[in-house]
């Protein structure tokens, strides 16, 4: 899984593709509309709760990473933790 930490992100978001296949939990939630940075704009109607365990940190032990993400199609990157997780 590739992530991508952004900071010009206002809000982190989910692949709806990693959504499907890890079997994320899907939850309505309000119209978002997010201008990606090739320019197009697309809508995101739900999101999930991800959590991110990265091996092998400072101490040996798993970095584990919890974030709210709203779901969208097209993202470059399977996972983006925008500036709600910052």
């Amino acid at each position: 899984m590739e992530c991508l930490v952004d900071s010009g992100a206002t809000h982190s978001f989910v692949h709806s593709r990693v959504a499907a296949t890890g079997g994320l939990k899907l939850n309505p939630a309000s119209k978002l509309s997010v201008t990606l940075a090739n320019g197009s704009l697309v809508e995101s109607v739900s999101r999930s709760f991800l959590r991110l365990e990265i091996p092998g940190g400072i101490s040996e032990q798993p970095v584990v990473i919890e974030q709210h993400v709203r779901v969208l199609p097209d993202l470059t990157s399977d996972v983006i933790l925008g500036m709600d997780w910052l």
